[in-house]
């Protein structure tokens, strides 16, 4: 894999610097911001809203990147090695983490596996890693963050405990919402033409998402499997399909086109493009507006 190059390069150039290591460890004065590198968008979002400028919060993911494909770059390996806390969803989202870990020589990097207490679900055999599409588990990886806050920076512990709180607050407020305007919905199955990354999602609203790619957005759907989705459309008598926000709609252009049926997107959260981030475009509200495509796919009253 590209990034174990990479990482090899990392350790022998980490290799000739080791006297100023030696010399010099990391340390953070009290009135010193400290640094936190985040993998993917959700996790970035959560932890500035716990640590509202009381720390430097880095998305390492290129805004518009899909993380699917996405691998680090030797520059990605500094930043994070220059970090006092790493945040990541988990290994199964994240497969190159623990590779890249290794060859990190940061003793004092705090590393947050925010899926911590928070048990998967699977598709067709195959474990889904999109765990921050159910909100409950959005506030277990929040606290997660909070806790590893209290750790490195136990200075400003009540701080990081009151935005928490505040912040948790607002996604209870979300998950009441969700629940209410799901439970009115006349149609119980939705078509998503990409990766489906959208089963925490229906299973915490008991609806089903369909996909043809199931969980790997790289996969190609057989005619066979494009042919049960068209079917399944016709049966269920289904106006909508699915697209995701950073893949080619293609299929669903596809699909909508043989069926006449209209698309609308859905956004897994995983990445924002560069105008949502400058227009700082949040975790909420991207739930908010699938809830309100959500809502019409569903037929909700």
């Amino acid at each position: 894999m590209k990034y174990k190059l990479i990482i090899l390069f990392f350790i022998i150039f980490s290799l000739l610097l080791i006297p100023a290591f030696l010399i010099k460890k990391q340390y953070t004065p009290p009135n010193t911001k400290i640094k936190i590198i985040t993998t993917l968008f959700p996790l970035y979002d959560f932890a500035k809203n716990i640590v509202k400028g009381k720390a430097n919060v880095y998305l390492i993911l290129p805004p518009g990147t899909e993380p699917h494909s996405y691998e680090p770059k030797f520059s990605d390996i500094i930043k994070i090695n220059k970090a006092n806390i790493l945040i990541y969803t988990n290994k199964y989202m994240e497969p190159w983490i623990e590779d890249i870990l290794k060859g990190i020589n940061n003793k004092n990097l705090l590393v947050i596996d925010t899926s911590k207490g928070i048990n998967f679900n699977y598709e067709n055999k195959q474990l889904d890693p999109h765990i921050w599409l159910d909100i409950s588990n959005a506030k277990i990886m929040a606290n997660n963050i909070l806790n590893g806050l209290i750790n490195i920076d136990p200075h400003n512990k009540n701080y990081y405990i009151k935005n928490s709180i505040h912040y948790i607050n607002k996604l209870d407020s979300l998950d009441k919402e969700y629940t209410k305007t799901l439970n009115k919905r006349k149609k119980h199955i939705i078509i998503s033409s990409g990766h489906n990354a959208f089963n925490y999602l229906s299973k915490k609203y008991d609806f089903k998402c369909i996909a043809p790619l199931s969980l790997s957005p790289d996969s190609e759907p057989s005619p066979k499997k494009i042919s049960q989705i068209i079917s399944l459309i016709k049966i269920h008598k289904i106006k909508y399909i699915y697209y995701e926000e950073l893949l080619d709609p293609k299929l669903a252009k596809v699909i909508s086109k043989e069926t006449g049926i209209k698309l609308l997107m859905l956004n897994a959260a995983h990445n924002i493009k560069k105008s949502e981030l400058e227009n700082n475009v949040d975790y909420i509200l991207i739930m908010q507006n699938n809830l309100k495509n959500l809502k019409i796919g569903l037929e909700c009253q």
